[in-house]
């Protein structure tokens, strides 16, 4: 640890940290609050007047681990089973539909990309 950082600006570095932190959390809450509004337009693609892309999609869904080990059998079980069960290796041994049905639907909010 250094001593040689001045009391002056150690306290000036601190409050502009502070004010910055301050901006940053109003900036990411007035964007929150825009993207709450764009979500209302639902799933999709558009074009803003201005030529930015916004792309609003579902959630990421999830992969079911306890569904899919139920539909292997016992041979497969062991084969995938190393220290507990591993998406990758269970996913092996499932053909597309099986491992479709093994997918849950995304949770929370649409996903809403600006580019």
């Amino acid at each position: 640890m250094t001593t040689d950082y001045p009391p002056a600006a150690l306290d000036r570095d601190v409050k502009r940290y502070l004010e910055l932190d301050d901006t940053v959390q109003q900036y990411l809450s007035e964007m929150n609050a825009i993207k709450a509004r764009l979500r209302e337009l639902g799933d999709g693609q558009w074009e803003a007047p201005c030529g930015v892309h916004v792309s609003i999609t579902l959630p990421n869904r999830s992969f079911n681990l306890t569904r899919a080990v139920d539909m292997l059998n016992d041979e497969q079980r062991t084969l995938a089973r190393a220290d507990g069960y591993d998406a990758k290796k269970v996913k092996q041994f499932l053909p597309p539909t099986l491992l479709e049905a093994c997918m849950d639907p995304g949770a929370g909010d649409l996903r809403v990309s600006i580019k």
